[in-house]
């Protein structure tokens, strides 16, 4: 049997200002192995993002998702430290929330 590369898919939402600032709601990210790091994560997107529309586009996401107050959820979950990605996983990010 050949060697064969699966490609699995991540949903990635984005939410609030950060949906606004990026002009995009939700992408779906093609991922080769799980993805361990918060910044692995960004620059596998990032990645992603100049694959598709080039680098402008790509060095926006990766400023924007690399802000370090903005929350990331990996299905529905907030994550404070390390993460596992995995195939089918749902991630968000979105600014902090406030409230009075």
């Amino acid at each position: 049997m050949a060697n064969q590369v699966i490609s699995n898919m991540v949903n990635v939402l984005f939410f609030a200002k950060l949906r606004e600032d990026l002009d995009c709601s939700a992408i779906e990210l093609k991922i080769a192995a799980p993805i361990m790091t918060r910044k692995a994560l960004v620059a596998c997107i990032a990645d992603n993002v100049t694959q598709r529309h080039g680098e402008e586009l790509g060095a926006i996401f990766l400023h924007k998702l690399s802000e370090e107050n903005l929350v990331l959820a990996v299905n529905h979950q907030v994550c404070k430290s390390d993460i596992t990605i995995n195939d089918a996983d749902e991630v968000a990010f979105y600014p902090p929330v406030t409230g009075g």
